[in-house]
């Protein structure tokens, strides 16, 4: 018994519509990627800013951001923010009291932060702090920073840096900030000179010591209408607003 075979279309128009499919192991490269780009479906469009490149190792697309320096495989999203800080809506103060009028913000979308470029050169200040360890030890008679010679045996305050001889500091002229015609800077950290002790051991607790005995002048009467205010609101459990106020001013 014969096999009976598949039916034929009805017409030319049938058979032109039949569809074969194609051979593509044997084409060239090249060939192959411009066909599979114009059968396939039409690429969004990338959003501003944006760059596409070929990998050279894998024919990968990927993606980059010149102005963000960002690369990444994946297509990015027209949505795609980078910015510094939320722009969340803050918070609008009602006009009166009533919990009614506040308006409560909605909370705004994710966005990723934008990656923060370094503004200090962060291996130069581990290696001022590695410098400076030296003259932070009390203890020790280091070389002064300036001659290369002479040890040092004064301390700067508050900095608590031994970092200058003697000599140094009258030829260059360095002293306290409180003396008249005195460069008051440290040579090694450059702030603020306020005292300079001999080092005999007790330096930190004579300079604090100093520190303590600056008094701030205060208004006429100030410490007994401090008392006053002191012993009203011991005195009262829930008293006026204005009545502190009041009776320190």
């Amino acid at each position: 018994m014969e096999e009976s075979s598949a039916p034929a279309p009805a017409d030319a128009e049938d058979a032109a519509s039949v569809t074969l499919p194609e051979v593509y192991e044997d084409a060239p490269e090249d060939w192959r990627l411009s066909m599979a780009v114009e059968d396939g479906p039409e690429k969004p469009r990338l959003p501003e800013g944006w760059a596409e490149h070929i990998d050279d190792a894998t024919q990968h697309p990927y993606y980059h951001h010149e102005a963000l320096n960002v690369t990444q495989w994946e297509f990015p999203s027209s949505d795609q923010a980078y910015e510094e800080e939320d722009v969340s809506r803050a918070v609008e103060a009602p006009e009166d009291d009533s919990i009614e009028s506040w308006e409560v913000a909605a909370p705004a979308p994710s966005k990723k932060i934008k990656p923060r470029k370094q503004n200090k050169d962060y291996i130069a200040l581990a290696d001022a702090y590695k410098l400076e360890k030296q003259y932070r030890d009390l203890t020790s008679l280091p070389t002064c920073v300036m001659c290369h010679r002479n040890p040092c045996h004064d301390v700067l305050f508050p900095c608590e840096h031994k970092c200058v001889c003697r000599s140094c500091l009258q030829t260059n002229g360095i002293g306290e900030s409180r003396e008249e015609g005195k460069w008051p800077l440290c040579p090694l950290c450059c702030q603020e000179i306020k005292r300079i002790l001999p080092s005999d051991g007790r330096e930190v607790e004579k300079y604090w010591n100093w520190v303590l005995e600056v008094e701030p002048r205060l208004p006429p009467k100030f410490a007994q209408r401090f008392e006053f205010a002191g012993a009203y609101l011991r005195n009262h459990d829930d008293p006026p607003q204005e009545s502190c106020a009041c009776a320190i001013s």
